[in-house]
């Protein structure tokens, strides 16, 4: 009898260990937000390990089910749990709330609202919600930032348990057996897919070659020596504390890593984003190109817009910053005509040569240093909604005009490339590029010298009477036009000689 007692006992202090020490402070809970009407979720966010807003859907009840675990009634100290990705919540202090594991969860304070929410707090940072594109992703911010960015309406949580949920659902106008990710089974009108000719990729593809067309037919080579080889040549002001803390990543040649400004919070406010460029010493030059590649897979905050400033190494004795004398005004104010911005707005990528472009600038004077000031940027959220900006890879090249070359191309025919480059770059992602891909390739082929497409569509006069010399310059816009410049000869015989006529080589 003794030795059966001692073996309950035994097996209860086992049972006992086994148990979680919060099994009595855990609930399973869904998570609404106030403002939305949506349920949090970190099920298939629009970045890795991110939480974001969801409509509510039958379907998806078990990705938005999250554990509560109390470990402090008295001050609401208590930690989220997901069931669905086994992650905690993790809180920083200013940034996207992600997933971790149990080391590295964030301890957050729950607490009741004067209208009978919850606020959720993780030290003096506010866990709220921002919108990113279709998405409203969560976000912390400390007091500092809060009031910029944060919206109290935003940031106010219901937390409802299983059994409440769907008197819950009913009494916030929303159907409980809804479900907005599964398909109809019949739909009554079926919607055919949009099929386009051209992809975005294809369009961006086109820019690129446009912008290497312009820059041969001006007969302008680049040097192919980089003036950056030390990540010591970059300075910044804006550097993220998280990743903008490596400048070597933006020579490192690896696509995978990326340097960013700022999006913390803790730059000085009201002030563009740039970084600077040390030139080489004892260098000195006056045309440049920069070639950059854009953010892998996240392709936001591209400059779209951006100022250049020159600078020149200043005496030690005016205790400037770095000691670099800026001058006051930018020599050049660039944006996506001049090649800002590839593949920027069209969503994320994972190829580089998409998300690579160069742009062509020249100093107004010799210069020890660049500034590249970012004006503006557009990211998932469309234009100007973040100041902070991202490169994977730049560098500086120096550039040449060809010796002897003499400029022969139809400049009016370039100047329609450009407007279409900055058209083309105006495309919202749910554009079909396949009219704009058409209007640049023909615009494109009225700049080469043979095979050329007559643009007719591109502006009034571009008819099938055109005509080049073999260098490509224009000779005729329209039959009146010929006729007027060759009155003698009549509208039908305006030229004579070896011309190229709708793409191909004429004698007259």
């Amino acid at each position: 009898m003794k030795k059966t007692l001692l073996f309950f006992l035994f097996c209860l202090s086992l049972a006992a260990a086994a148990q979680s020490p919060f099994d009595k402070k855990t609930k399973a809970v869904y998570i609404f937000n106030v403002s939305q009407n949506k349920l949090l979720t970190d099920y298939q966010s629009p970045t890795p390990k991110t939480f974001s807003l969801r409509e509510y859907g039958k379907s998806w009840q078990d990705f938005m089910l999250f554990e509560l675990t109390t470990l402090n009634e008295a001050t609401g100290e208590s930690v989220l749990y997901s069931t669905y990705t086994e992650q905690y919540m993790n809180v920083p202090a200013n940034g996207y709330v992600g997933t971790a594991d149990v080391d590295g969860r964030s301890i957050l304070t729950i607490t009741d609202t004067e209208d009978g929410h919850k606020l959720i707090k993780q030290g003096e940072s506010i866990v709220t919600i921002m919108k990113n594109g279709f998405f409203h992703m969560l976000v912390a911010y400390n007091p500092a930032t809060f009031s910029s960015w944060g919206k109290m309406e935003e940031s106010t949580w219901d937390f409802v348990e299983p059994d409440d949920l769907e008197t819950y659902l009913i009494a916030h106008g929303i159907d409980p057996n809804d479900d907005p990710y599964v398909d109809p089974v019949d739909p009554v009108d079926p919607v055919d897919p949009v099929v386009t000719e051209k992809t975005f990729e294809e369009l961006q593809a086109l820019i690129s070659e446009a912008h290497e067309t312009l820059r041969k037919i001006e007969g302008i080579d680049i040097i192919p020596e980089g003036l950056i080889t030390s990540p010591e040549q970059f300075l910044s002001d804006f550097s993220d504390s998280e990743e903008g803390t490596d400048f070597s990543y933006l020579i490192d040649t690896d696509y995978s890593t990326f340097w960013h400004s700022d999006w913390h919070g803790e730059a000085p406010e009201d002030t563009p984003h740039s970084f600077v460029v040390r030139l080489p010493e004892g260098y000195h030059g006056l045309e440049f190109c920069a070639q950059y590649t854009g953010r892998l897979d996240g392709n936001n905050c591209a400059p779209v817009e951006m100022k250049v400033y020159g600078g020149n190494t200043a005496s030690p004795d005016l205790e400037l910053p770095d000691n670099i004398a800026w001058q006051s005004e930018p020599f050049a104010e660039l944006g996506v005509m001049d090649g800002l911005g590839a593949y920027a707005g069209w969503g994320h990528s994972s190829d580089p040569e998409l998300l690579s472009g160069n742009f062509l600038f020249t100093a107004d004077d010799y210069y020890d240093a660049l500034k590249f000031e970012v004006i503006n940027t557009i990211t998932d959220s469309g234009y100007g909604a973040e100041p902070c900006f991202a490169y994977s890879e730049f560098q500086l090249y120096t550039t040449a005009v060809e010796p002897g070359f003499v400029p022969s191309y139809d400049k009016d025919a370039a100047a329609t490339v450009r407007e279409l480059i900055g058209e083309a770059a105006s495309l919202d992602k749910s554009d079909d590029p396949s009219e704009m891909y058409k209007l640049l390739e023909e615009a494109l082929a009225a700049l080469h010298p043979e095979g050329i497409a007559t643009p007719n569509a591109l502006k009034e006069g571009y008819g099938q009477g055109t005509a080049y010399d073999l260098t490509g310059r224009r000779l005729t816009s329209s039959p009146a036009r010929r006729a007027d410049s060759f009155p003698n000869r009549g509208e039908r015989e305006g030229f004579h000689g070896l011309i190229i006529q709708a793409g191909r080589k004429v004698l007259r």
